[in-house]
């Protein structure tokens, strides 16, 4: 009771709140000044003070949602007059026509008149603009697949204000914007950080990548996703903003997948690996991030109907409890047996299988039309050869080697750091599969086979999170080295260290082959559980010499009874003596 006191104390005290104060901190001049001139970008250049034009970046902006949530956070930082000026974008557009959607759920709120005013064509005659009567069902169709489908949480509303409805108006936006969900007031019957809102589009869309009613139906479906979000909690930190972006532009893509607005983000994200995954870059680079989503979305639904949708819904709810963002990927992961690092460096072999490259049938669904992975580096090679680099944290970086000669190949390197990397290796040769693996440079990858007129792509990944939340911990880098080299590296340590192809695809493919070194010399056994623990397949192993070495498990899919196994997380184990082994991997049953 004591602590929602406090907060309407807070609201009474400050007329646009400092949220909790949890962002609010200090700016520097120059940082107060940018983020002013950032949201004059909202207006069109006619309602832009003259003194202030010719200071304004002319790049165009997709959502102004995140930078209006740092202008209430700051207002009181801000000089009189920018407080001036800043103080109308906070408030709700005043527009003298207004529809409600058939559901009931929205209201339309636009003008025909002045720079604000929408087409009046009214091919149906029921004196409702069409592009009136589109936005409201663009808005009905989000919510139908956000809410009912999907299940995510309706959003908070916007506490009643006009009527029950939840408030969306139509506005001239400046600098090619798309729109912009406002929060207003915090709601005091919960103790989590959520908001009351409402959303105000663009009034034609004449000059945005997807033009008119396609512009306003990708905006209704991220816009309304931010509502959603603003119901779970607000962000908390520097590095969380990055996440509510790209889940909404995911979101356009999950309600209207046939317009593809997230297109225009891609080359700069297949362009900039150099930007952390978790940074809100001046770039866009968040923007492009929604591959994340789709990527999580494609790979856990295959397994099983809708477990892609339950798993990003879940980081959500776990977020709600105040999580970190990157602490809610990895946890709602974890439910799912796996673990953010692993994800990461399966999304980084994803973003190569784009473009000439694309394979839509194993990985992304639209890849033939993605821009194509910047390569750092192609090599061709005859001999060992050694690369030394650095990456921040959560990025990634793809270097090419084209052997000149066909051969076994290997890699290993040196860390400074080792627990903050994975690795990735993919070979590929004309007209076959490639083959896929993650390991740790400490213990190197053996890469098998590889005619000479095959490319091997190595991919360091590091997948360190920093604890660090003011948006600067990414600027340290850290440094490996890696070696590929011809001939098979002897390995010391024991265990299972490869398995392919995985995911085991039943239908596709005919086997899977577990390799693995013995701890000693004796007989071992080989168990194949599931996720939940039951023994699926047992196998003893013994050469009858008491000499028994590097060797292969080959597994066709089905249990001890020969039924075929159901699609899902599997554990492989591998006990000798004292000595046991655990790894995991996925079966998916078309």
């Amino acid at each position: 009771m004591e602590m929602m006191e406090s907060k309407r104390w807070l609201l009474v005290l400050t007329i646009f709140c400092v949220v909790k104060m949890t962002l609010a901190g200090t700016l520097t001049v120059t940082q107060r000044d940018s983020l002013f001139l950032e949201a004059l970008r909202i207006l069109p250049e006619e309602k832009i003070p003259v003194q202030f034009r010719s200071k304004i970046q002319p790049s165009p902006i997709k959502c102004a949602t995140i930078t209006l949530m740092d202008v209430r956070r700051h207002f009181n930082l801000f000089t009189p007059e920018q407080r001036g000026l800043l103080q109308k974008l906070l408030e709700r557009p005043q527009l003298p026509l207004s529809y409600v959607s058939p559901d009931g759920l929205f209201k339309i709120h636009y003008t025909l008149e002045g720079s604000d005013a929408v087409s009046p064509e009214d091919l149906d005659q029921n004196g409702v603009p069409d592009y009136v009567e589109e936005v409201a069902r663009a808005f009905e169709r989000s919510h139908q697949v956000e809410v009912i489908d999907l299940g995510f949480r309706p959003p908070p509303g916007d506490n009643g204000k006009d009527g029950p409805e939840f408030d969306v108006y139509i506005q001239n936006l400046g600098s090619q914007l798309y729109g912009y969900t406002q929060a207003e007031d915090q709601i005091n019957s919960t103790p989590r950080e959520d908001l009351f809102s409402f959303i105000v589009i663009d009034n034609d869309y004449d000059v945005h990548f997807s033009r008119g009613l396609n512009g306003a139906r990708v905006t209704a479906a991220h816009e309304y996703f931010h509502a959603i979000q603003f119901g779970y909690r607000i962000f908390q930190a520097e590095d969380e903003k990055f996440y509510y972006e790209l889940s909404s532009v995911w979101m356009e893509e999950v309600v209207f997948d046939e317009i593809n607005d997230y297109y225009q983000y891609l080359r700069t994200f297949f362009t900039r690996t150099d930007v952390p995954f978790n940074q809100f870059d001046r770039f866009g680079h968040f923007l492009g991030e929604a591959l994340w989503n789709i990527f999580l979305q494609k790979k856990f639904n295959r397994l099983s109907a809708g477990a892609g949708f339950d798993l990003l819904r879940r980081t959500w709810e776990i977020m709600e409890n105040n999580v970190p963002v990157m602490q809610a990927i990895d946890q709602s992961l974890m439910e799912k047996g796996s673990r953010f690092a692993d994800e990461f460096v399966e999304f980084a072999f994803w973003n190569y299988f784009t473009g000439s490259r694309a394979d839509s049938v194993n990985f992304y669904d639209e890849s033939p039309a993605y821009p194509e992975i910047f390569i750092n580096r192609t090599v061709e090679f005859t001999a060992d050869t050694t690369l030394i680099d650095s990456s921040r944290s959560l990025t990634y970086k793809y270097f090419r080697f084209l052997p000149l000669i066909s051969d076994q190949f290997s890699v290993t390197g040196q860390l400074l750091e080792p627990n903050r990397w994975k690795f990735g290796a993919l070979t590929r040769s004309p007209g076959s599969n490639p083959v896929l693996h993650t390991f740790n440079i400490p213990s190197g990858q053996n890469l098998g086979f590889v005619p000479g007129s095959a490319e091997i792509v190595i991919i360091p990944v590091n997948i360190f999170i920093p604890e660090n939340s003011n948006g600067t911990a990414n600027t340290e880098f850290s440094r490996f080295q890696l070696t590929l080299q011809l001939g098979v590296l002897e390995k010391t340590e024991r265990g299972i260290f490869q398995i392919f192809p995985n995911p085991f695809i039943v239908g596709q493919h005919r086997r899977i082959f577990f390799v693995f070194v013995p701890s000693e010399k004796t007989d071992l056994s080989v168990h194949i559980f599931s996720a939940d623990g039951r023994l699926i397949r047992a196998v003893n192993f013994s050469d009858g010499s008491g000499m028994l070495t590097r060797s292969s498990f080959v597994w066709d899919g089905r249990d001890d009874h020969g039924d075929l196994v159901a699609s899902g997380v599997y554990l492989i184990q591998l006990k000798q003596g004292n000595f046991v082994d655990l790894k995991k991997f996925v079966v998916i049953r078309k």
